[in-house]
């Protein structure tokens, strides 16, 4: 297999002086490709790709709140070029279940969707899942196209063979891989996008720069330190990009180190199917201190290395704490059917964790980057990092808030 060069490089269209600064990047998942195309408007370039595609119509599953946002400009850009037809889908983890993908799907049929159709998915990673999973029924897989609108679809969850909704226990327990034929990201999006989500989305990546490119953790600071220009995002998706190939060209279906990526995810799902109106990112920062907590009393992680998830995490969510009132026994019978349970067979401890070893380190365990955990450890560790997060973040200055409260530029 030839090794692709998964450089970002300009892509040029003579005929769009609002996508002159267009990038283009093939997300490479072993020997296939994604194209992802780049810039602050993406649309003609959008609907270039598609009509090269010959469809008889668009089917678009859209985010109802993205939908309220941009809908009338959906419609009147696309639908001048293409047949659309339009479903909306509440961004809740509580509609992610397999009963909303059967209605999709039969709603896909009634408005004539073929072969030749494209699925559009317009919204954040939920809709993107969503989206998937329907795309890759429908006659055994039609096209699929991302429209991400959030940071964290952008720079992390369509960079994915991986489609799943949730089922009653837990997380995205059904699903299947399944590879979008491209993504367009138009960065103009995250203009309307509210500021939780924004910094939600920053901390996908500074779990990549804790688990496997400490190398960046200074490019990944300099960047938030910035202002939020179209220019700085874009700089942000590019770095989570790169980062997330590097394990995804290896290991396309994240069964091996590519499992490394869950880091923080055993806690932040459990926390986030609750139903505590944290968004997935917000979670995930949080369930990587509990880790760091679990690492840090096997004595893997130094005092320094435990802190610095503190100092990346505060950079950009500021005074950042868990749930009031967090029911814990809840929390651990989310755990206990945790979507990595099977991978290791000779653990005496029952939940696989990814743990850091050290910074950009994993700990093995039978060949995956993963540890037994037992329930009390991880309860131990829960209280551990409610306290630190408390004693942190009340600590430092919060009312000195980072650039990211102040909105894109």
């Amino acid at each position: 297999m030839m090794r692709p060069d998964t450089i970002a490089t300009p892509y040029n269209k003579q005929h769009s002086q609002v996508e002159e600064q267009l990038i283009k990047i093939n997300f490479f998942f072993a020997e296939r490709s994604m194209p992802i195309f780049i810039g602050q408007d993406v649309g003609s370039s959008c609907i270039e790709f598609c009509a090269q595609r010959n469809p008889d119509r668009l089917f678009f599953i859209a985010d109802s709140h993205v939908w309220d946002l941009h809908g009338e400009e959906i419609i009147s850009y696309y639908g001048s070029h293409f047949p659309i037809e339009t479903v909306l889908v509440e961004p809740n983890e509580q509609c992610k279940t397999l009963d909303l993908v059967n209605r999709l799907l039969e709603a896909a049929m009634a408005a004539g969707v073929t072969r030749r159709s494209i699925i559009m998915a317009l919204g954040g990673g939920l809709t993107g899942n969503i989206a998937g999973m329907v795309a890759g029924l429908l006659y055994r897989g039609i096209s699929l196209v991302h429209l991400p609108t959030s940071f964290l679809a952008m720079s992390d969850s369509i960079l994915s063979l991986k489609q799943a909704v949730n089922g009653s226990t837990g997380k995205n327990l059904f699903g299947m891989y399944y590879l979008p034929t491209a993504s367009f990201v138009s960065v103009n999006f995250l203009r309307t996008l509210p500021q939780v989500e924004l910094v939600a989305g920053i901390n996908e990546l500074i779990k990549n720069c804790l688990v496997f490119d400490a190398e960046r953790i200074e490019i990944l600071l300099s960047l938030i330190n910035q202002p939020q220009t179209c220019s700085t995002l874009t700089q942000l998706l590019i770095l989570g990009i790169e980062a997330k190939q590097k394990l995804l060209l290896q290991d396309p279906n994240e069964k091996n180190i590519g499992i490394s990526l869950e880091y923080g995810h055993t806690v932040g799902h459990a926390l986030e199917y609750q139903g505590y109106g944290l968004s997935h990112g917000i979670a995930v920062a949080l369930g990587m201190l509990v880790a760091s907590a679990i690492s840090f009393k096997r004595g893997w992680l130094s005092e320094q290395e435990y802190w610095l998830h503190y100092e990346l995490i505060n950079s950009v969510n500021g005074n950042l704490q868990f749930p009031q009132n967090l029911d814990l026994d809840t929390t651990i019978n989310i755990i206990r059917r945790d979507n990595k349970h099977g991978y290791l067979t000779l653990c005496q401890d029952p939940h696989p964790f990814v743990l850091l070893r050290s910074i950009g380190r994993v700990e093995m365990t039978e060949g995956k980057p993963l540890v037994g955990v037992s329930e009390d450890e991880i309860i131990t560790a829960i209280k551990q990092a409610q306290s630190d997060a408390w004693e942190y973040f009340h600590r430092i200055n919060c009312a000195q808030a980072n650039i990211w409260n102040a909105g894109v530029g």
